[in-house]
Formats: structure tokens, C-alpha cells, sequence
């Protein structure tokens, strides 16, 4: 009374999104023919050249950025993860212009051992 379910051999692996078999694919359809709105490189472009006040980082004390890809870079910086861990360790963070001179070598040690206290 037993009876094995047989499963269909594209089951038998796991299925990823952009593995999916020629075979799969070629069975895929559109539900319904409605509009799908696609954003193009312009509208890419036009979102670039909005100036927003809303856009800063409180952590790092920067409170405006000219253009969004400008904020995005900004949150991949060595100076935003540098302040970013030092907040989350209970420090106060550093300015642009005292990072730089920490990357340069210019700033003391009594300075920086001043500011982590």
C-alpha cells in the first residue's frame, strides 16, 4: 500500500533563479498583457540630479548631498565605516578633515588617543 510519489526530475535539484533549465524557461508566459513600467537610464539619470535636503548622515555629521549617487558613495567610503564602527563602540566620531590627516599620518597619537576618550 505503500506507494512512492514520483517527483519530476527537474524537482530532484534545487532550482535557482538564474540556473533555471532551457527547458523551464521555454515554458514561461505573462499572466496578462498588462503595462509593465520599466525604469530606463534617463529616469536613472533624472533621480541623480535631484538636490534633496532630506539626504544625509547623521553619523558622520554630513547633513546635504548634491545628487543621490553622491550620498551612495558616501556610504561606501573608509570614513563613514571608520565613524560607523566607532559609534557602535561608544566613540565620537571623527570629521572628514581629521580621518584625512589620520590616513596621512599627520595627526598626532596624543590627538587621537584625546578623541577616543
Amino acid at each position: 500500500m505503500t506507494e512512492k510519489i514520483k517527483i519530476h526530475p527537474l524537482l530532484q535539484r534545487p532550482l535557482y533563479l538564474y540556473a533555471l533549465p532551457a527547458e523551464l524557461l521555454d515554458t514561461l508566459v505573462l499572466k496578462n498583457d498588462s503595462q509593465i513600467e520599466v525604469p530606463d537610464a534617463a529616469r536613472a539619470q533624472e533621480d541623480d540630479a535631484v538636490v534633496s535636503d532630506a539626504t544625509g548622515c547623521i553619523t558622520c555629521k554630513v547633513f546635504t548631498f548634491a545628487a543621490v549617487s553622491e550620498q551612495r558613495e558616501h556610504m561606501r567610503s573608509d570614513f563613514h565605516r571608520f565613524n560607523l564602527k566607532r559609534k557602535l563602540a561608544g566613540q565620537e566620531v571623527v570629521s572628514a578633515t581629521e580621518f584625512e590627516k589620520m590616513l596621512d599620518g599627520t595627526m598626532q597619537r596624543t590627538e587621537f588617543v584625546d578623541r577616543q576618550i
